[in-house]
């Protein structure tokens, strides 16, 4: 059942229209976060900085305010959203994380204990493990997980407790002494997007307003310069409507995508060592194929796992057939195909005697 429509969705109820400008926007995040990734791991930083900022968080809060401003527009029960953003998230999360325990585990190229095993697939390992994270990328999934709790209580309490997380949020961020400074920075850029798309004010305008108040607190706080950013990439994505197959083939993976490029950059640079002009073309094209494979396997097991189910609920579903030796009726499965096993002859004869009034 869906929920009554929520304030300012009609701003975001043909959020279709915008999906190519989304799309892009996805893709040059993408490309952002992956060239910082790769120049880290090969240990060329410095290549990628501007200033206190890096290459990389523009990308991630990108998405980050992606992610905050599609979250507005559901219609769904709060429960049946937050459930399917977690059927969305959790799998691939899990595949990603089970590779990347055994690459590190057959590499000895971090140390981690079980109870780190425990906290990074029940996604609170940024909380716990937030220097050591196996897979570093995966902080953005408990980051992710938590926004979207947030959100979903903001959804029963008419976004008190969103308002409330975002100031928090945003005093750690100006406080900057906090280690989840980066963390409380990011969760600004999802909160105040997700805000926007419940606004009945026009996105475009407030997103412009608010990423200027952003640039304002970023005088004191340089980290806000990317939620900033994001939000004015995010202002201009809306008015994008050329359609591009390329951005568009992309946002199918981007998710996926997300989880695996850093393992991909990893393995090439083993092969290849600090080539990093063979490392980048190598490592995005492997990324791709992996996402690719990752969401079509996930999506199989997932079709697989659906019909079991189906096949599963309707040999459960009962019908009743009469017993003439004492006139009763039981309950009996189904067929495989979920229709009621014929009954008899003798059988259908026995329950038109028992209707009339005598069993025979």
């Amino acid at each position: 059942m869906d929920r009554p429509e929520a304030k300012g969705t009609r701003h975001l109820a043909s959020a279709s229209r915008f999906a190519a400008g989304f799309d892009a926007m996805r893709l040059l995040a993408a490309i952002l976060v992956f060239t910082q990734h790769t120049f880290t791991i090969l240990g060329h930083d410095a290549w990628i900085q501007l200033g206190d900022l890096s290459f990389g968080r523009f990308g991630t809060a990108a998405f980050l305010a992606l992610s905050g401003y599609l979250a507005a527009s559901t219609r769904r029960v709060p429960e049946t959203w937050l459930g399917l953003r977690a059927q969305k998230l959790l799998p691939a999360y899990w595949v990603v994380l089970t590779l990347s325990f055994l690459a590190v585990d057959a590499t000895d190229y971090k140390e981690f204990d079980s109870w780190q095993v425990v906290c990074q697939f029940t996604g609170i390992g940024l909380f716990t493990h937030q220097d050591r994270l196996v897979s570093v990328t995966t902080w953005f999934v408990s980051a992710l997980l938590m926004l979207y709790v947030v959100v979903y209580l903001g959804m029963r309490t008419r976004d008190a407790v969103v308002w409330l997380v975002l100031l928090a949020a945003m005093a750690i961020g100006i406080d900057g002494s906090s280690r989840f400074e980066t963390v409380a920075i990011q969760s600004v850029t999802f909160l105040v997007a997700y805000l926007v798309g419940r606004s009945r004010v026009p996105h475009g305008i407030l997103l412009l307003g608010v990423a200027g108040l952003l640039a304002c607190l970023a005088f004191d706080s340089t980290g806000f310069w990317y939620g900033a950013v994001a939000l004015m990439s995010l202002a201009v994505a809306r008015h994008w409507t050329a359609s591009w197959n390329l951005g568009r083939a992309f946002g199918g993976i981007a998710y996926e995508w997300f989880l695996i490029h850093g393992l991909c950059i990893h393995a090439v640079a083993r092969l290849v060592g600090d080539l990093i002009w063979i490392v980048l073309p190598l490592a995005a094209s492997l990324s791709i194929m992996s996402a690719l494979l990752l969401r079509d396997t996930i999506a199989r097991c997932g079709l697989w796992l659906s019909r079991r189910a189906s096949h599963g609920q309707s040999s459960q579903i009962l019908t009743r057939r009469f017993r003439p030796e004492d006139g009763s009726f039981e309950a009996i499965p189904v067929g495989d195909l979920g229709e009621p096993q014929k009954e008899s002859k003798s059988s259908l004869i026995a329950v038109d005697s028992a209707r009339r009034g005598r069993v025979e």
